[in-house]
């Protein structure tokens, strides 16, 4: 396993909402071994953690989660993010009053999709069984952010 310490700062109140949201999955995710952060939040993270030189990080307004069909399946992601405040929107969008906002994807075998694992709808995405196939690079982050009125 791969283990990494970054340090980051927040650029924007979009930006505090995203790196709030993605404490909130690696809360929820912590015991759950098909689960991983993707999407442009994940990006970032990495360029952070293993520098190449010049960069523009990317940032984004929310965290995506992959899981696999049968963490989506089981309800325990559903269950966690609620007791965390948010509610659920469209598809697998969960979104918190105060602008927290997390996407749950699974893995879909040759295309774009919606798929309904458990009762929810989530959007499947082809690539992420990849990702499931090697072990997590965990990222110990500290972050700055701008506003921590409420934050934990």
């Amino acid at each position: 396993m791969i283990r990494r310490r970054a340090v980051t700062v927040s650029t924007s109140n979009a930006d505090d909402a995203a790196y709030r949201a993605l404490r909130d999955v690696a809360i929820a995710t912590e015991d759950i071994p098909d689960a991983r952060v993707v999407g442009g939040q994940m990006v970032g993270l990495l360029v952070t953690a293993f520098p190449t030189g010049p960069a523009i990080i990317r940032r984004t307004a929310d965290a995506d989660a992959a899981v696999s069909t049968q963490v989506a399946a089981s309800g325990a992601l559903h269950t966690a993010f609620i007791a965390a405040g948010y509610q659920p929107k469209r598809g697998s969008r969960y979104e918190s009053e105060d602008g927290r906002a997390i996407d749950v994807l699974v893995p879909s075998d040759n295309r774009f999709r919606q798929v309904e694992l458990g009762g929810r709808g989530f959007d499947a995405v082809p690539g992420l069984r990849l990702i499931f196939a090697a072990d997590p690079i965990l990222i110990d982050l500290d972050v700055t952010l701008r506003m921590t009125r409420g934050c934990t």
